[in-house]
């Protein structure tokens, strides 16, 4: 008997096999798909494919989930074979497991727990909303199988009125047991619903599946990655070998008719190739960026902008062609197409520098957040080995600031931890071996992920003072962020000791600090200050301007620790 068989399944989103990434969502008892449904909208990423099941009679067994196994038959059964058949049916259209994320509330998040523990291997990841394993007390849960790193998401209110806590433990323990990576949240006193919380942190995991569909992993340096475009909420992405070539497309679908190549001198190859197919639509090329972004060079583009008019730009390169696109954008209104190919991650930010009268001024406006982004790792492979430790560094310092802001969300931690995770990967295999077409493409998913994490978070002294180092001293701004990280994490971290830890472990290691050095040591950064152009004399006059204003740390800062920091960094 299949009480569930035929039973019809809800579609939101993208349809089947349109999109990277496939949510499954299992309503609770009493309830049906639209009721699950609701959840897509708070989740904020439309372009995704969602299906919810229907069960009969609008619950998939009939008792608590903590009754014997036989009296919830056959609806329990059932239900099972309706969700392995659905996963089949999305792995048909293409959609591998890695890229399907189960999530359910109530009764659904146990059906759905009790079915992933049954058929444990790696998911996208699992988002278990108040809900647990299937069994009466005592039951011993000795399923083989491995989830291989999954991430599981499980929250839940202590007490709930459904699901004993004691529960949740319980079945995180066997899930962590099974191979996944699991994060609880249990909240004291709270209701039997889904919380914002518990939404931001479902959200950033959804995030990181879609990444981690974006590219390939590491292994088969010469295999063409696939093209994968995806909607975030500022902007869309398209990344994959031969993600460049979709530009004319992209601009048509948003209406752009007329674009302005923003870029570095000595970049003909890269930006001949994108120039190319635009042909007369092209507005022209300016090629006149520079590192830190001077008004100088701001106030001359807008110039050109004004004499040949385009209504958007094209910013070929790594932060500084990007930069003066942001500068341009929010004096001009002009929407940015970024295709960078360094890996700071600055293309996912609304924040924007300019450098004048020696001081390098920083802040956020929408206008400065591209429209559309590209990553095609070709275009990377010409950066130096030793250039290309330096800006994943300078995207290291991104996820590592945003994990620690004064205004950390679950999201910034999240994507912060990914980007950690990634380019401690990539960095290393880049180095050793440039022409590894696989490895630059990691490199970028890595900055894709610190960017957006420190798009969501605050920046911090790391930021300041580099800033200052780079605006007033001239000196190069990647390098200058891969040796002073170390330097002002160690002072921030008695302040931040559970961001610390999670950095670590992100890093692979049991101290940020040490992790962070040792890294700098395996790329090869191992430059003092005074190497990149920095000298004892200037420490005074950096650390007065390093504290002049307001900005946000986890640690009170004085011109004294300023000066402790550079000193110890000469």
């Amino acid at each position: 008997m299949e009480p569930h068989g035929g039973q019809p399944v809800a579609e939101a989103g993208a349809p089947l096999g349109k999109a990277p990434v496939v949510v499954i969502m299992v309503h609770g008892r009493n309830a049906g798909p639209a009721n699950i449904l609701d959840l897509v909208p708070r989740l904020g990423r439309p372009g995704l494919t969602y299906l919810a099941p229907a069960a009969a009679g609008r619950t998939w067994y009939p008792l608590s989930f903590m009754a014997e196994i036989e009296k919830n038959e056959p609806g329990l059964s059932s239900a099972l074979a309706m969700l392995e058949s659905l996963v089949a049916r999305v792995e048909s259209a293409g959609v591998p497991r890695s890229r399907i994320v189960l999530l359910g509330f109530s009764q659904g998040a146990c059906l759905t727990s009790e079915f992933a523990v049954r058929h444990a291997s790696r998911f996208g990841a699992l988002v278990i909303f108040t809900g647990g394993l299937i069994g009466p007390p005592g039951t011993t849960w000795n399923y083989s199988g491995d989830f291989a790193g999954t991430p599981i998401l499980m929250g839940s209110g202590d007490p709930d009125s459904h699901v004993p806590v004691s529960r949740v433990h319980e079945s995180a323990a066997v899930f962590a047991r099974m191979g996944a990576t699991v994060t609880k949240k249990i909240y004291p006193g709270r209701g039997h619903y889904v919380g914002e919380d518990e939404i931001e942190m479902a959200t950033a995991l959804i995030d990181q599946v879609v990444a981690s569909a974006a590219q390939p992993a590491i292994g088969a340096a010469t295999a063409p990655s696939p093209l994968v475009a995806y909607q975030w909420p500022q902007c869309r992405v398209l990344s994959g070998a031969g993600a460049v070539s979709q530009i004319p497309a992209e601009l048509e679908l948003t209406g752009l008719r007329r674009p302005l190549i923003v870029t570095t001198p000595g970049r003909s190859d890269v930006v001949d190739r994108i120039a190319s197919p635009l042909g007369e639509r092209l507005a022209g090329r300016l090629t006149s960026a520079a590192q830190h972004v001077p008004a100088e060079t701001v106030t001359a583009a807008l110039a050109e902008v004004d004499r040949l008019k385009p209504d958007c730009t094209i910013a070929i390169g790594g932060g500084s062609a990007i930069g003066l696109a942001k500068a341009v954008a929010i004096n001009r209104s002009l929407p940015i197409v970024a295709v960078p190919t360094t890996y700071a991650g600055s293309e996912m930010t609304s924040i924007y520098g300019i450098t004048e009268h020696g001081e390098k001024r920083t802040g956020r406006d929408p206008r400065a957040a591209p429209r559309i982004v590209i990553y095609d790792a070709e275009l990377t492979m010409s950066l130096p080995a030793e250039e290309s430790a330096a800006s994943g560094m300078n995207a290291i310092a991104h996820a590592v600031e945003a994990m620690y802001a004064v205004n950390a969300s679950p999201l910034a931690v999240a994507a912060g931890a990914e980007a950690l995770r990634i380019l401690t990967t990539a960095l290393p295999q880049v180095v050793a071996n440039p022409a590894d077409l696989a490895a630059r493409a990691l490199a970028q998913r890595g900055a894709h992920a610190a960017g957006f994490a420190l798009e969501t978070g605050i920046m911090g002294l790391h930021h300041r003072i580099c800033h200052v180092l780079g605006g007033t001293f001239g000196m190069p701004h990647a390098r200058t962020h891969a040796t002073l990280l170390p330097h002002v994490v160690a002072f921030n971290a008695p302040a931040a000791p559970a961001a610390m830890a999670q950095i670590a472990a992100a890093l692979g290691t049991t101290d940020a600090v040490a992790g962070l050095r040792a890294l700098n040591a395996k790329l090869g950064l191992t430059s003092p200050l005074t190497a990149l152009g920095f000298k004892a004399s200037d420490i005074g006059r950096a650390a007065e301007l390093v504290v002049t204003g307001n900005y946000p740390n986890p640690r009170a800062v004085t011109a004294d620790d300023v000066r402790g920091i550079l000193a110890a960094a000469l």
